[in-house]
């Protein structure tokens, strides 16, 4: 296997907000100026390999990068490095680097920094596990680095695309011997487009144009390519208020807001000076059975609840406006190499008379269905509201709970005999294998163990063909629609705005890509 950088690296079906141009983009049309952008949080920390928090992925992209990344197919594309190629058993992985990459304090970037970003990665990163498969790393030389596994690994690659966080390279000199959480400032370096002004927790980030960055010659899709650094300065502000950031964009305090509520899209939408974004894929919505303790347990219970729910109306509800959803019955999003239609025949049958037959069929005793939501997460709990109103005209007695999300996923984990559903949100993996966590029965993520559920992520994971890999996903779909320890409810849009002097932007992603992009006053 090899890619290199002039691989074609096509952009996918996202909504363009702006000129088109910024696709084959060159030069910016314009260049200074500065972006003020509303953001519904502020980081915990700028030490991105270090935290799964959003609002670290939304500063990081700009300030880091990997080895790889994820194109506008959500497909790996290269990054810091030029090429990279297998041998033939599968087990070592060569990298060459990009020549003449600078980091933000003008060292040049080398496989000894290459090398100690790693080590530092599977030391402190939430993520670590993910690459457990690495046995050695090694700077082979200036230019080349080196990564051995334990075995075979058709997942390494993406896992290492993968930006939740990834193995972002920082300078050898500023990150050895440095726990989580303990990264000065000073030592936040990256060879991103733009670089680190000043960080105030509670007020802003100021992020500025790294005069000698180095773009990727590759033309710009998704998170890849060539990202040029057009506009001077960025604030990302900390909003956490949804009205205040819509009262913000409206006065033009704030040329950029994230994460609003649906019902201000309308509004927001005929609003002259203002452009609406939906951001597709979003999050997949979904409520998982407990296969181990309650009524659900019965297999004819679990497939009243499939054939009997209207998912549209789940999704209306969870959504608020038609335009930020989409009904679809895949595990792996549309815009994906692997979305399949296996198990199609099961969703969304809306067969409430069949639905009714297999609760008599069952035996169902008349117990409370204890349902477990978000309650800071709108759509989620929504969606759960939505379900429970179904629940009870189909027969079943129901008792929802909501909590925050982190408390709410510790008791889904946690406290197995506390609960019947649990609902839970899936932002889009960029590998397959980023679901065996969720499904393998070794993980003990869900109550639900399948034997041949974990021989086919198994053989998935070291499966190189990535046809033959896709049956095999297509074949765990089948199963999972088949057993039901979850029942997927749809697709879900984000939602943001922007000011019409922002030009050339495209949503992407969770985050707002403001590079390739430009404000047409300049200022």
């Amino acid at each position: 296997m090899r890619r290199t950088l002039t691989a074609l690296m096509m952009l996918g079906a996202m909504l363009a907000v702006g000129p088109p141009v910024s696709s084959a983009l060159e030069k910016c049309p314009v260049q200074g100026g500065t972006i003020r952008a509303a953001m519904a949080g502020g980081p915990p920390t700028l030490d991105w390999v270090s935290s799964f928090a959003a609002q670290t992925r939304d500063m990081g992209v700009y300030l880091y990068e990997g080895l790889v990344t994820i194109d506008g197919n959500y497909d790996v594309a290269p990054a810091l490095a030029s090429s990279w190629a297998a041998s033939p058993d599968g087990r070592t992985y060569t990298f060459q680097l990009r020549r003449n990459v600078k980091f933000h304090d003008g060292s040049r970037m080398t496989a000894a920094d290459v090398a100690a970003s790693f080590t530092r990665f599977l030391e402190i990163s939430p993520r670590k596990a993910d690459l457990k498969m690495v046995k050695s790393t090694r700077a082979v030389d200036e230019h080349t680095f080196e990564v051995i596994l334990t075995e075979p690994s058709a997942s390494f690659v993406p896992l290492l695309a993968y930006p939740g966080p990834p193995v972002a390279i920082m300078p050898k000199k500023a990150i050895e011997g440095v726990a989580a959480g303990k990264l000065p400032s000073s030592a936040v370096i990256g060879t991103g487009p733009y670089r680190l002004v000043e960080w105030t927790p509670d007020k802003h980030v100021h992020l500025q144009r790294f005069a000698d960055h180095s773009p990727n010659p590759g033309e710009p899709s998704g998170y890849a390519g060539r990202r040029l650094a057009c506009v001077e300065h960025i604030y990302f502000v900390p909003v956490p208020e949804v009205s205040s950031r819509v009262a913000g964009l409206e006065s033009a305090t704030y040329d950029y807001v994230q994460t609003l509520q649906a019902e201000a899209y309308k509004r927001l939408s005929a609003t002259p000076g203002i452009q609406t974004v939906i951001i597709k894929p979003y999050y997949l919505v979904a409520m998982h059975l407990n296969t181990q303790n309650g009524p659900f347990k019965e297999w004819k219970l679990r497939r009243a609840l499939q054939v009997g729910l209207n998912q549209e109306e789940i999704m209306v509800s969870s959504a608020g406006d038609k335009a930020l959803f989409r009904l679809d019955p895949s595990i792996f999003f549309k815009e994906q190499f692997w979305h399949s239609n296996v198990g199609a025949n099961r969703y969304n049958e809306r067969n409430t008379a069949q639905a009714r037959q297999l609760i008599k069929e069952a035996g169902y005793d008349g117990s409370p269905i204890r349902i477990i939501t978000a309650s800071n997460l709108q759509w989620l709990y929504l969606a759960a509201v939505a379900m429970e109103s179904q629940l009870r005209q189909l027969g079943f007695a129901t008792k929802l709970q909501a909590y925050d999300f982190p408390t709410m996923i510790d008791i889904f984990r946690k406290k197995r005999d506390a609960w019947d559903i649990s609902y839970n949100g899936f932002s889009i993996r960029t590998d397959p294998g980023g679901f065996t966590f969720v499904f393998h029965s070794s993980s003990g993520y869900q109550p639900y163990a399948n034997k041949d559920v974990d021989s086919l992520l198994d053989r998935a994971l070291v499966e190189r063909d990535r046809t033959a890999r896709a049956k095999l996903y297509e074949q765990f779909q089948d199963v999972v629609y088949k057993d039901i320890p979850v029942i997927k409810h749809g697709d879900l849009f984000g939602f943001d705005a922007l000011r019409d002097r922002v030009q050339g932007f495209g949503p992407y992603y969770t985050t707002p890509r403001f590079w390739n992009t430009w404000v047409k006053d300049g200022k």
